[in-house]
């Protein structure tokens, strides 16, 4: 159990540490770059998390290229608790863990029933628009898309096979449905729909974290806007004012995976804001992309060397007299 509680004590601290660098800079970066580059920052984390949980035979070749810049060991610590503590600790992590992530899956299951309750198939005009947005995004098979009377913006449902939700009246009263079927499609092509579900699992295996629920917020808010910033590159500045009137007629409350537009009047300003700048320079694009690596790299870092530290607590078993038939005094000579 000493070894769990060392796991779970090194990766909070590092993880929460590393969260509160993205929180600082995600906002002065979306300035100074572009809403892209503030988005993808979040890949700080995420590398230390995947390379820390890699064996050390292959993260040990990125400690060996790169040293980590934040060494913390909590071993002595883990190994000082007493056995009993360990347990209480790691069965309340475990109880909580299970707790959360139920009541998570039982939040989109109900989602998803209520919003596909009475939902119909698109008509033939309908499904023409989706279509020839699809074809303009070159996804192939084109997206599964219903027609839901009482939602009042799109929205993204699911997972292994994601639908596009439109409201009843979507074409006909939304200022720009292209732009706005867009943004979904962009969250389609992307892939959100499982970078929001790897979140969310996150905030439950670190549900003692407020730090990990702020920042599955914030993610998701980063998200949104760079979407819009992926949507307005394309499109001439002339048509950023019927964009805005669309984000705000098409807000909606988010769930446990929906991908949809913002409800809360924060995130709307924000992005708005960062619709009078949706063109970026050469320039912008060049330091996002360095400062995006940079932190990739101290990510990869610092999971190597939690790779490494992680394997300190296993030592060889001491035999205090010789085995038979073996020569040395421990079970690895």
């Amino acid at each position: 159990m000493n070894e769990v509680a060392f796991w779970l004590m090194q990766t909070t601290v590092v993880l929460s540490l590393l969260v509160v660098v993205v929180l600082l800079l995600r906002r002065p970066l979306a300035r100074l770059t572009s809403a892209r580059w503030s988005y993808l920052i979040w890949s700080m984390p995420a590398a230390y998390l995947l390379v820390s949980a890699l064996p050390a035979e292959v993260s040990g070749i990125a400690a060996n290229v790169i040293s980590g810049p934040l060494t913390i060991d909590p071993l002595p610590l883990a190994n000082a608790l007493p056995a009993w503590v360990s347990m209480t600790v790691v069965g309340i992590w475990l109880s909580g863990a299970v707790l959360v992530f139920g009541a998570a899956v039982t939040q989109q299951l109900g989602c998803r029933r209520a919003l596909l309750q009475g939902s119909r198939e698109l008509k033939g005009s309908e499904r023409k628009h989706l279509a020839e947005q699809c074809r303009r995004m070159m996804i192939f098979p084109q997206v599964q898309c219903r027609v839901v009377a009482d939602l009042q913006g799109p929205a993204l449902l699911g997972l292994i096979r994601p639908m596009l939700l439109l409201p009843a009246d979507f074409f006909s009263k939304c200022p720009a449905p292209d732009l706005v079927l867009r943004h979904e499609l962009v969250h389609y092509k992307r892939r959100d729909h499982w970078s929001n579900a790897l979140v969310a699992l996150l905030r439950c295996l670190f549900w003692f974290n407020p730090l990990m629920w702020l920042a599955e917020n914030k993610f998701r808010d980063d998200q949104e806007v760079a979407c819009d910033h992926a949507v307005m590159a394309e499109q001439p500045g002339s048509r950023r004012r019927q964009y805005g009137l669309a984000m705000i007629a098409s807000a909606v409350p988010r769930s446990a995976n929906v991908a949809a537009f913002m409800a809360t009047s924060s995130v709307l300003k924000r992005r708005a804001g960062l619709l009078a700048r949706h063109k970026t320079t050469v320039g912008d694009d060049v330091l996002g992309f360095v400062l995006v690596m940079v932190m990739v790299v101290v990510g990869v870092g610092i999971g190597a060397d939690a790779t490494a530290t992680d394997l300190t607590f296993i030592e060889p078993l001491q035999w205090s007299s010789p085995v038979p038939g073996r020569c040395g005094g421990t079970m690895w000579d």
